[in-house]
């Protein structure tokens, strides 16, 4: 019950940068207590088991007048609160989050350009945890400025560090609809991604698998294929880097990606001059099955005549592309982001155009 621990080694929990290891200094007692709801609780389900009841108001109180390390426990505590429930009593944990409105711009904003990297990375991961549910998407989504927020904060850091690991999760699974799609593409991510993946060995497993399916998701809507066709970016070269790349997830959404942007004759044009149906025609050699269907997909659009697409018919198909109506869902399986180091490769998963699973954890 109540907020369970706050210290102690959490399975799947990433160490923060400094390399001291996990947050450890648990709460005081009586501080646990002061969250507490001393109302009478009502009778407790059979089938949903709960946790003790909170004070959300102290809570809120306290995200924004706690010193910079209790900030980060008691961010730490309310995924875990999250992330040790399940089935319907996750929905339940959620849902109350929601209603108590614990993502409030202020605190949010506080928390994000904190001066204390600690606080900042529990932040993320609070927020990605929030991003692997459709509910939690929603909510996120419906704070002004908060998906902008996490753009900026993703292109500013040069490094592969937990918390940028964190806000990459969180933006590939609001990818999902179109809205932060428009949104990304316009902030500039698709060029950040290009510049991203042009430096694999300095990225973790989890980086490129959400990077590639990020990628892909937004090559997927008009807006992106026409960023990718920025000849700085040299989109092609970094993809083709990655078609024999060992985790077979991350070839996927390379091939989706160029399934998508191969669409585009200026692209056609580039993929043709760096030989890509030869390099392809060899991949088909040595390729499994998964990877061999999807590499015929793409060599027709570059062995057969693709008719010029006409500017109006061009703007139709992105204004029903806007009014599509989409489809959301949870992914509440996906595993916790483990450690900020690049790890082997190979040995990742994920699912289609969804959040794709890093063996280790996600935030």
């Amino acid at each position: 019950g109540g907020y369970g621990r706050f210290g102690g080694t959490q399975h799947g929990e990433m160490p923060p940068p400094n390399g001291q290891g996990q947050i450890r200094s648990p709460l005081r007692n009586d501080m646990q207590q002061e969250y507490e709801d001393r109302s009478p609780l009502p009778p407790r389900p059979r089938s949903v088991p709960l946790f003790a009841a909170l004070n959300y108001q102290a809570v809120i109180k306290d995200l924004q007048s706690l010193p910079p390390n209790e900030r980060a426990l008691l961010l730490q505590a309310l995924r875990w609160r999250l992330m040790k429930s399940t089935g319907r009593q996750r929905q339940l944990v959620l849902a109350t989050l929601v209603q108590n409105d614990m993502l409030q711009p202020a605190i949010v904003s506080a928390c994000l350009h904190s001066d204390d990297p600690s606080v900042v990375e529990q932040t993320v991961r609070l927020l990605n945890h929030f991003a692997s549910f459709s509910a939690g998407r929603a909510y996120i989504l419906s704070k002004d400025g908060l998906l902008q927020q996490l753009c900026a904060l993703m292109l500013k850091e040069n490094t592969d560090s937990p918390s940028r690991q964190n806000v990459l999760g969180a933006l590939q699974k609001l990818s999902l609809r179109r809205g932060p799609q428009s949104a990304m593409i316009d902030g500039g991510v698709i060029g950040w991604l290009a510049k991203a993946l042009a430096d694999t060995d300095s990225l973790s497993e989890y980086t490129i698998e959400y990077a590639t399916a990020l990628l892909m998701n937004l090559s997927l809507r008009l807006a992106g294929k026409r960023a990718c066709e920025d000849p700085a970016l040299d989109i092609l070269s970094v993809l083709n880097t990655l078609l024999e790349y060992d985790n077979g997830q991350v070839r996927t959404y390379v091939n989706g990606t160029l399934y998508s942007v191969l669409t585009r004759p200026s692209l056609r044009e580039r993929a043709l001059e760096m030989g890509l149906p030869d390099i392809l025609e060899a991949l088909l050699a040595h390729s499994d099955e998964m990877n061999r269907r999807q590499v015929q997909y793409i060599l027709p659009l570059l062995t057969a005549d693709v008719p010029q697409i006409d500017p109006a018919v061009e703007a139709q198909v992105e204004e029903a592309d806007e009014a599509e109506e989409e489809e959301d869902y949870d992914d509440d399986d996906e595993e916790e982001v483990a450690t900020p180091a690049p790890v082997a490769r190979g040995r990742g998963r994920g699912r289609g155009r969804t959040a794709p699973t890093a063996r280790g954890g996600r935030g």
